[in-house]
């Protein structure tokens, strides 16, 4: 899932993420997404119908910012819905 950067190459803010994940991944198969064992490391289904990402686009020692992606599906495991935020970290503590 690149969720970074547009088509065009350019970084996208986290609105903008949202909807391109929403065009890419809606009506697919969530299972197909981040399957086990798969280079998907960073997502971790947290039911059968949902799964969480988190990205991070700039890590430092005092410092990382990054996105979480919420995927949602239905009870076909066809993807409904995609959410992404900004998640930060200062000091090994994350907040929003």
């Amino acid at each position: 899932m690149s969720i970074y950067v547009s088509p065009g190459g350019r970084p996208v803010s986290a609105s903008e993420n949202q909807s391109l994940a929403n065009i890419a991944f809606a009506g697919k198969d969530i299972r197909h997404l981040a399957a086990e064992g798969s280079f998907h490391k960073n997502c971790q289904r947290t039911s059968p119908t949902h799964l969480e990402c988190i990205y991070w686009n700039e890590v430092g020692i005092v410092y990382s910012s990054g996105r979480v992606v919420h995927v949602a599906a239905d009870a076909t495991y066809r993807v409904t819905a995609v959410t992404v935020s900004t998640i930060r970290k200062l000091f090994g503590v994350s907040f929003g």
